[in-house]
């Protein structure tokens, strides 16, 4: 399923570029310095992609982990500002966790890691819906 990698890299580098130009006019702005490191990860893990190496599995989770600390101080608890925030990176993180995307990046298709993070993210998905 390479070219399913392949096709996100391309869709991650564009998403990427895009907050650049944005992040950039923020930063100017005296906003957030967020934005413009996120679409320079965001290119950093197409890339990686592209060339097929795992270590895109760990730039990207690095990526949502530091996005969640900064969306959880920047906007608490509150489901609809994290959702906003959240949202479209932990549906690309579920999708590179699942086992057809991390077999062609050589890592081991099904770790515990990987499923607990897939289950866990599945179960915060419905749970979010059902609320």
């Amino acid at each position: 399923m390479t070219w399913l990698n392949r096709l996100l890299a391309i869709v991650l580098l564009l998403l990427g570029l895009g907050l650049v130009w944005l992040g950039g006019q923020l930063l100017l702005e005296g906003g957030s310095p967020y934005y413009l490191a996120c679409a320079f990860a965001l290119v950093a893990v197409a890339w990686l992609l592209w060339r097929q190496s795992k270590r895109a599995l760990y730039v990207y989770g690095a990526l949502w982990f530091i996005s969640l600390a900064w969306s959880l101080w920047e906007s608490g608890l509150a489901f609809w500002p994290l959702l906003g925030r959240m949202g479209l990176l932990t549906g690309i993180g579920i999708w590179l966790l699942l086992p057809w995307v991390r077999r062609p990046l050589g890592a081991k298709p099904v770790t515990r890691l990987s499923s607990g993070l897939l289950t866990g993210a599945l179960v915060a998905l419905l749970g979010g819906i059902g609320w």
